[in-house]
């Protein structure tokens, strides 16, 4: 079917429902951006339920049900994508997501080198026929079931992570079942969610293994790391894959060496070596895009300035600043700073330095490099 322009450049959505999927959630559910930019009464299930609870995991093949190909034309995602279509977005956290919408004659021309949701041909005509099941499979995958990792940070982890057990296992199993379904449609692969890409045996294997023959149409994969072990030694052993990494994040949450102790706990002087290394390979284009992050709490605050000054002296192209969230709330996580949120949580309006929070991030507020994505902070 054939669609004037006037459509196209009239007709604007969210992308991420029709060209993307997270995977390696507990639930179950049809998650295409962050959970947490989804409000409560979109999930099917309550939150802090597993899915997968009774059922037998540790068996060879993956019931119908469970596989993630069902649940990208599944009920879930039918009615979010309707919801998109009809403009309501009621299922969407406005107020936590930051991804704008896109006029189809955008999405056409965009450059999936540089975005994370190409949307095909095919898919892109149901959306201007106003169906929500699309044809083909996802342009855009993030990986979020293993959480192996080489540090235990504060805010993401309770302890150290270096064997999944049988539940992780089954729903990694499901996730490289997904891939291998649709990696002909895939033009972006995003590693690591909630581990350490270059750490996780399971990640690194499937990172070795992706070649041009069997994915004919990546374009490229985004890796979030901590950057300990992301250097040319292990770019090397985990080629041919490691030359499609033209995309990364850093989570630091510190601009010292001293914060970094108390937010991340690793080697601060072998993270720097590796940052001049990455930005080395940026600056002779071997890199397309690098972002750090930095999740915002009283412990690391004071350390902002310092921590834009890194970033800029090694020209990286976004500093990205994310606010602590509970994540026993969002998914279900007992971490110890659970118990101290409230203290830690320094971007809450109630917070007794949220005023020198504020008056930080003002100094930066109109700069074009920095992303404040904390909702309410110019308040």
């Amino acid at each position: 079917m054939s669609f004037s322009e006037e459509k196209k450049t009239n007709t604007y959505i969210c992308p991420f429902p029709f060209s993307r999927i997270e995977l390696g959630h507990r639930h179950n559910e049809f998650i295409p951006c962050c959970g947490a930019w989804l409000k409560d009464e979109y999930y099917s299930k309550k939150k802090k339920e597993n899915y997968f609870e009774g059922k037998d995991i540790l068996k060879d093949e993956i019931p119908e049900e469970d596989k993630y190909e069902v649940t990208w034309n599944g009920e879930q995602a039918i009615k979010l994508r309707k919801s998109i279509l009809d403009g309501s977005y009621k299922y969407c956290n406005l107020s936590r997501c930051n991804k704008p919408e896109m006029s189809i004659a955008q999405i056409e021309k965009m450059d999936p080198n540089y975005f994370e949701t190409p949307i095909s041909e095919n898919n892109l005509n149901r959306i201007l026929d106003g169906n929500p099941e699309m044809m083909d499979g996802p342009s855009s995958v993030s990986l979020a079931a293993d959480n192996k990792c080489n540090l235990k940070c504060p805010t993401c982890r309770p302890d150290y992570r270096v064997k999944s057990d049988e539940f992780e296992n089954y729903v990694i199993k499901k996730e490289f079942s997904f891939i291998n379904t649709y990696k002909e449609n895939l033009k972006v692969l995003k590693f690591a969610n909630n581990g350490e890409v270059f750490f996780s045996k399971d990640q690194r294997k499937l990172l070795k293994s992706i070649n041009r023959e069997e994915y004919p149409n990546l374009e490229h994969l985004f890796v979030i790391t901590n950057g300990l072990l992301f250097n040319q030694t292990t770019m090397d052993q985990l080629k041919p894959g490691s030359d499609f990494i033209k995309k990364i994040a850093i989570s630091l949450d510190a601009g010292n060496e001293k914060t970094y102790e108390v937010t991340r706990g690793g080697n601060w002087s072998v993270l720097q070596e590796n940052l001049k290394w990455i930005s080395d390979k940026r600056k002779m284009g071997e890199f397309l895009w690098v972002n750090y992050n930095f999740v915002v709490r009283k412990a690391n605050y004071e350390s902002i300035d310092e921590f834009i000054a890194l970033a800029r002296s090694l020209s990286v192209d976004r500093i990205e600043f994310i606010k602590y969230d509970n994540w026993f709330d969002l998914y279900d996580k007992n971490l110890v700073l659970n118990i101290d949120y409230d203290n830690e949580a320094i971007h809450l309006r109630n917070h007794p330095l949220n005023a020198d929070l504020k008056a930080i991030f003002q100094k930066y507020k109109d700069d074009p490099d920095v992303l404040i994505n904390i909702d309410g902070i110019f308040d």
